[in-house]
């Protein structure tokens, strides 16, 4: 069975993504966040679990589902890096939190198809997926909540964003495309399962693990 990934920052790791994409964990940040070896990844961890080969891991580090162009995952530029000279069989999506991070409108007012808006762009995004992908199966999770394990006492300042708005809202919206565009949503949050990370949110190796967690309990439901 061939995967891609397609993520941004929390699923990124240096050497593993396209040419030109931008890495989160390096090698500073790997160090940093206990993170040292492909297989200690949330999606390493799941591709093992299944015995699933990594077509591609076509993650961003800072990327969006919003936006009128690359790297937006709603753009056709950045879906087209999820193949090679193969399709995946399977496509796990794990996008959102910077949408969520940085208060991106969750639905627009005026139009039914902002890309701009995180719901009308998530389901552009499916939609897109399908007509570029049709024989891929696309499975899409709900983001994790958060917490930092040496800082218990600020942990719950990462539910919500600078607006206000909870996650949860966000964990809705993913939900309803997925419901509307007929794909697959493995609810990660919905778990209750929390990831540890730093106080930037980028997840340290226990946080992975702990992604995984929730992952393969929602595959193994799905599949």
């Amino acid at each position: 069975m061939l995967s891609s990934i397609y993520g941004d920052s929390l699923s990124t790791f240096e050497g593993m993504n396209p040419p030109g994409h931008i890495v989160y964990y390096n090698i500073d940040n790997r160090m940093r966040h206990s993170l040292m070896e492909v297989s200690e990844t949330w999606w390493g961890r799941v591709l093992n679990e299944f015995g699933w080969e990594l077509l591609v891991n076509a993650s961003y580090s800072g990327s969006r589902v919003s936006g009128s162009g690359f790297p937006s995952a709603c753009s056709y530029e950045r879906m087209g890096f999820l193949q090679n000279e193969r399709t995946p069989d399977i496509i796990l999506v794990y996008l959102g939190y910077n949408d969520f991070g940085f208060c991106v409108p969750l639905k627009s007012e005026n139009s039914e198809n902002d890309p701009m808006c995180f719901y009308d762009a998530y389901c552009l995004m499916l939609k897109r997926l399908k007509e570029k992908y049709p024989n891929s199966r696309v499975i899409c999770g709900t983001v994790m909540q958060n917490y930092i394990f040496y800082r218990p006492d600020i942990s719950e300042r990462l539910e919500k964003n600078r607006d206000g708005t909870p996650l949860s809202a966000y964990n809705e919206a993913i939900k309803a495309a997925c419901v509307t565009e007929k794909v697959e949503c493995a609810d990660l949050h919905g778990t209750g399962i929390r990831c540890d990370s730093l106080s930037d949110s980028h997840c340290t190796g226990r946080g992975h693990k702990e992604m995984a967690e929730a992952w393969i309990k929602e595959l193994k439901r799905i599949l």
